[in-house]
């Protein structure tokens, strides 16, 4: 016990649970040919059965959902938009909420390129690879790879357009991240 909570506090700990990386986009596993449902079912939402939900209010919708539904279908698994017929009373709520997480992106590169940062409008030269590492933030990343911290920001807006970031606070270690590289743009005479 006292080695798996070392273990865990070094972030090197063998459990898939402290190394869970959601991603919207894996496969949604359901099982076919089951009509009843169990209590286990019912706790953890297996079956075939369309589920009901009781009323709720948009803040009950989680942002991965959000992100699943806005998802175009060629990048999911079952190559088919992710419609459930059970939210189907929160279709417009979702594309509503996906709709403004996309004006919040153009909104925070407008932000940057009205303070001056001309790289919010451009795309970069060239991307490399990072896997996020235990402790990982977006500052001390782009301190680490873009030798200045003050380009997290830049960082976060390349990552959320590419689609491999939702979330500033939303970082898992081993997941991959793209840093931007950019090349300098020298003013014309």
């Amino acid at each position: 016990m006292a080695s798996a909570i070392r273990e865990l506090a070094k972030g090197t700990s063998p459990s898939s649970t402290y190394s869970l990386q959601p991603d919207h986009r894996a496969q949604l596993f359901n099982q076919t040919g089951k009509s009843e449902w169990s209590i286990g079912d019912r706790l953890t939402g297996v079956g075939i059965r369309t589920r009901k939900f009781p009323a709720m209010d948009r803040r009950a919708l989680h942002g991965s959902l959000v992100r699943r539904f806005m998802t175009p279908a060629e990048q999911l698994p079952e190559k088919e938009d992710y419609r459930p017929a059970s939210l189907e009373h929160f279709w417009g709520t979702l594309a509503e909420m996906g709709a403004s997480a996309d004006n919040a992106l153009e909104t925070l590169g407008q932000k940057l390129a009205t303070a001056g940062d001309e790289r919010a409008l451009r795309a970069p030269a060239r991307v490399r690879s990072y896997v996020v590492q235990p402790g990982d933030t977006l500052r001390g990343i782009a301190a680490e790879q873009m030798k200045e911290a003050g380009s997290w920001q830049i960082l976060a807006l390349h990552n959320k357009n590419v689609g491999l970031l939702f979330e500033d606070d939303e970082l898992y270690a081993g997941a991959k991240l793209e840093i931007p590289e950019y090349e300098v743009v020298k003013p014309a005479v």
